[in-house]
């Protein structure tokens, strides 16, 4: 074994979390104008997770606008991430505060 090999194995990396308030802080972009959509990223769907599911999922949290779950296009099959719009900015962040980690057809959803 080689000395650099063994000095990676004993180095313990720590990360930290950001605050959320840094990480979705729209100011950063647009020129500092704020969207008046309010839009979450949906990470890790289940392929077979359909529109219908995340609007019952997502139904107690707001007045949904749109979803939308990517697909191939070539297969028009599900590319296990999608996005959901809310009407308000207040329900987007309980959805994004409640909902991350959800088991959702035997996954976990995870917001970026």
């Amino acid at each position: 074994m080689s000395v650099g090999v063994s000095k990676i194995r004993n180095t313990s990396l720590h990360f930290t979390k950001p605050p959320l308030e840094t990480m979705f802080d729209a100011s950063k972009y647009n020129d500092g104008k704020v969207s008046e959509k309010h839009s979450l990223f949906l990470g890790d769907l289940s392929i077979y997770c359909d529109e219908k599911d995340i609007a019952a999922a997502f139904a107690p949290y707001g007045n949904i606008v749109d979803i939308r779950i990517q697909r191939s296009k070539e297969t028009s099959r599900a590319l296990s991430y999608g996005f959901i719009e809310f009407d308000t900015e207040e329900s987007a962040a309980v959805a994004l505060r409640e909902m991350n980690y959800f088991l959702l057809k035997g996954r976990p959803l995870r917001f970026v």
